[in-house]
């Protein structure tokens, strides 16, 4: 299952089975709450095996599928750059 496809479940299982566009501001829409963004934030770290710092908490990072996606992305790659 492709990174896109985990996020969309999970948004997808957390908002009663409500289909959201991809680019659609999950937040700014009412979807979704401040609590569930931490939900979300526990979920990203643990899933992609990913550590979250305080520059990371951006709500641009997590307003909407394809935003988590690119985060996790942008995440993984600085992952790899510092390792190489």
């Amino acid at each position: 299952m492709s990174d896109i496809d985990l996020i969309e479940e999970f948004i997808y299982s957390h908002l009663n089975g409500l289909k959201v566009g991809h680019d659609e501001d999950i937040f700014e829409s009412g979807y979704v709450s401040s609590l569930f963004a931490v939900q979300v934030l526990t979920w990203v770290e643990k899933t992609f095996d990913l550590d979250i710092v305080s520059e990371d908490l951006r709500l641009e990072n997590f307003r909407s599928i394809s935003a988590i996606a690119a985060f996790v992305e942008s995440k993984r790659s600085v992952t790899v750059d510092a390792g190489a």
